[in-house]
């Protein structure tokens, strides 16, 4: 889904997945936001009595449908005060965070293919200066340490920083037998390698001697059992999870006080989602890469083989940032700096529902 909010002359961008039938709740937030006040952001989504309960906070966490809708309104309400009050995202909420950084170095998504083809696709990115990535993984512990073992033979400089299985491993002896594997490659974050129930996470990070990153329980404010339980030494913040600009700043916040790291995930289908969390990753000014380097960078001659779409990107923006050399570069624009095509807009829009 994608949201567009309208005040006078500016207009403000965001972007949701679809999934866990939530066009419903959509509708009904939106109706609600007409005629608002667009300073107050997410508090127009919120019911008033109960916004600032954590109760109500631990709701929208578990609710997906509405987590995920909230967050697409909330990347649209910061986009357009930023640029009613032609400020960015940074100066928007730099006063409690480190200095905006310039760029930020990328860690491009290598996905599922035979071993020999994940190989290929990482000489690809290592001709354009990537030399950190995320794997993907598959749950086949003979498979994925070959595909991690001949990326890493591609260079010494390669490093592997993520393996995400997606809940793929099923017994903690593949899971063992796997990550004997990626230590000998030096994997530095396992991340959702087999469903358990988060309070083990952290004796299983001990037994197989891989630290764990957590993105799909990092919600606000499960962020603080995520960390209390030791789930994960590292918290990815993953787009259609954080359910909100505010609720992202609220795990941040309190990772940076808790001494756990944060990285920035990717997720977007049109682009507009991807930008916005970019802008996120250089406020952060994290030492960690980020994972959002833009789709036009998959969706291009170089990887044709690999990832293929109707028409040229993806990407819906007249504006992606600057990928070059390895690194995502910043540039001044007001909110999340969304400029969506209409034609490339248009040409993927199948339903369209106005409140006005």
């Amino acid at each position: 889904m994608v949201y567009k909010i309208i005040s006078g002359g500016h207009v403000g961008w965001g972007e949701s997945t679809l999934n866990y039938n939530c066009l419903g709740v959509a509708k009904r937030i939106a109706k609600g936001l007409v005629g608002g006040d667009v300073s107050k952001r997410e508090r127009l989504l919120d019911p008033k009595l109960l916004k600032d309960s954590l109760l109500y906070q631990y709701y929208a966490g578990f609710n997906r449908r509405f987590r995920q809708v909230r967050e697409g309104f909330s990347q649209a309400l910061w986009d357009l005060h930023g640029k009613v009050t032609n400020r960015s995202f940074a100066e928007m909420v730099n006063n409690g965070w480190p200095s905006a950084i310039p760029f930020q170095s990328g860690m491009p998504v290598i996905h599922v293919y035979t071993p020999i083809e994940m190989a290929e696709i990482a000489e690809i990115w290592m001709e354009q200066g990537f030399r950190k990535f995320k794997l993907k993984l598959r749950g086949d512990a003979e498979q994925d340490i070959r595909a991690m073992k001949m990326i890493k033979s591609l260079g010494s400089d390669v490093e592997i920083l993520i393996g995400d299985a997606n809940y793929g491993y099923k017994s903690i002896a593949e899971l063992s037998l796997a990550a004997k594997g990626f230590r000998g490659c030096g994997l530095g974050y396992l991340q959702n390698p087999i469903r358990r129930p988060f309070w083990q996470y952290q004796g299983i990070s001990k037994n197989i001697g891989i630290k764990l990153t957590s993105d799909n329980t990092a919600y606000w404010p499960n962020t603080k059992r995520v960390i209390h339980f030791r789930e994960a030494e590292l918290i990815n913040l993953h787009p259609n999870i954080m359910g909100g600009i505010d609720y992202m700043t609220n795990a941040v916040n309190y990772s940076r006080v808790s001494g756990v790291p944060t990285i920035t995930g990717s997720s977007g289908f049109f682009g507009i989602q991807d930008k916005c969390y970019q802008k996120v990753s250089f406020s952060i000014a994290s030492s960690f890469p980020t994972e959002n380097i833009g789709l036009q960078n998959y969706f291009c001659d170089s990887f044709k083989k690999y990832y293929k779409y109707e028409y040229d990107s993806p990407s819906l923006l007249k504006n992606d940032l600057e990928v070059k050399d390895g690194s995502v570069f910043d540039r001044y624009e007001t909110g999340f700096g969304i400029d969506v095509d209409d034609e490339k807009l248009n040409r993927v829009c199948k339903q369209t529902m106005v409140y006005t």
